[in-house]
């Protein structure tokens, strides 16, 4: 069931029990991300997030530590693992002081570890603040990722980020220089966008000037330093998201350079993102 909830200009509404997700917010009443699709379940959502790791991990196999893993494929057809189990589970949500808060906790066949995660959405004046926050409570190290998958709506939009290289190839396990469109350093109208790409980001920074009139800045905390886009060509949504790692990052040669943690038992891994609403 859908909860509504209002602070100062800012109101928010989630679906605990549809993978935590964020299904409307709106900023004195426009909205700073796309309205939740009617029927559309979390991939029609405003935002949702992407624990314990983010994009695929190919086929679901991986080694780690020197074990084998097996993650069951969970976006059928896709013959891989998508975005961890969050996205698929219901959550728990209170609302403390003034924040939002839904939380994740405990053992799930999904994923090797147990674990234990939370969302908070605190807003102060025209700043929001995301906080995605990963715990292994399992007895060994595990392979940890976050990113937080927010939908703008596309209709008169540009987007601008200070990317500096981009995943590419095959499996994306290249980290190539980026070339044309994917040089975001001056706005780019989404409507010529047709991307499906994580970037190096080491400013944490983007902006987003939605056909509404709104310009959104978004700062990224110090984990963060990848950006997806994800516009097919013609869609009506834009996803600019700020995620700690490459898609298969742990099945890369290098994963920390991918920007895989490893997260030892009892570790937290924390992911920011800060929205700043102009415009109104």
């Amino acid at each position: 069931m859908e909860q509504v909830w209002t602070s100062g200009d800012w109101t928010l509404a989630v679906r605990p029990d549809m993978g935590g997700a964020l299904t409307a917010c709106r900023y004195r009443g426009r909205n700073v991300l796309r309205p939740a699709l009617e029927g559309g379940g979390v991939l029609g959502a405003s935002a949702f997030p992407m624990v314990p790791f983010v994009g695929r991990i190919d086929q679901g196999r991986f080694e780690y530590d020197g074990a084998a893993f097996a993650v069951a494929p969970n976006f059928p057809p896709e013959p891989h693992a998508i975005h961890g189990h969050g996205w698929q589970s219901a959550w728990r949500h209170a609302v403390i002081h003034d924040a939002l808060r839904l939380d994740l906790k405990g053992a799930d066949s999904r994923w090797p570890w147990p674990i234990e995660a939370s969302q908070t959405f605190v807003p102060d004046s025209n700043l929001l603040l995301y906080e995605l926050r990963l715990t292994n409570l399992g007895a060994t190290a595990m392979p940890a990722g976050l990113g937080w998958h927010p939908y703008f709506e596309a209709d008169g939009a540009s987007v601008m980020a200070n990317v500096s290289a981009a995943w590419a190839g095959a499996r994306a396990h290249d980290c190539v220089p980026l070339e044309g469109v994917d040089r975001l350093s001056e706005p780019v109208p989404v409507s010529g966008l047709d991307v499906d790409r994580c970037f190096e980001w080491p400013g944490g920074q983007a902006a987003i000037r939605l056909g509404n009139g709104l310009s959104i800045e978004m700062e990224a905390g110090p984990f963060a330093r990848r950006l997806t886009l994800y516009h097919p060509a013609g869609a009506k949504f834009l996803c600019v998201e700020p995620v700690t790692q490459a898609p298969d990052a742990v099945n890369m040669s290098d994963p920390a350079a991918a920007g895989l943690q490893r997260l030892e038992p009892g570790r937290t891994l924390v992911l920011t993102a800060l929205l700043r609403v102009r415009g109104v």
